[in-house]
């Protein structure tokens, strides 16, 4: 899993996002490769290739899944 500090677009990564805490790292990125993995798996699962507009829904619609595990990750830490 790719827990780095931040992407190459300079958008934070797992690591910088869950601190000190690795185990936390791993979790959160395993839930966005699987969550990104189930829309790509979802766009290629038709008999056609998908069209340019599907593609362009699913890659939002898992922008705004990652974004909710994000999210949660936050909620998480500071309930605790």
């Amino acid at each position: 899993m790719h827990t780095r500090p931040s992407t190459p677009g300079g958008q934070p990564g797992v690591a910088e996002l869950c601190g000190d805490d690795p185990g936390a790292a791993e979790a959160l990125a395993g839930a966005v490769e699987a969550t990104a993995h189930g829309y790509a798996a979802l766009l290629m699962d038709g008999p056609d290739r998908p069209a340019p507009a599907g593609v362009e829904r699913a890659a939002s619609q898992a922008a705004k899944a990652v974004r909710a595990l994000i999210q949660g990750r936050a909620a998480l830490g500071t309930s605790g």
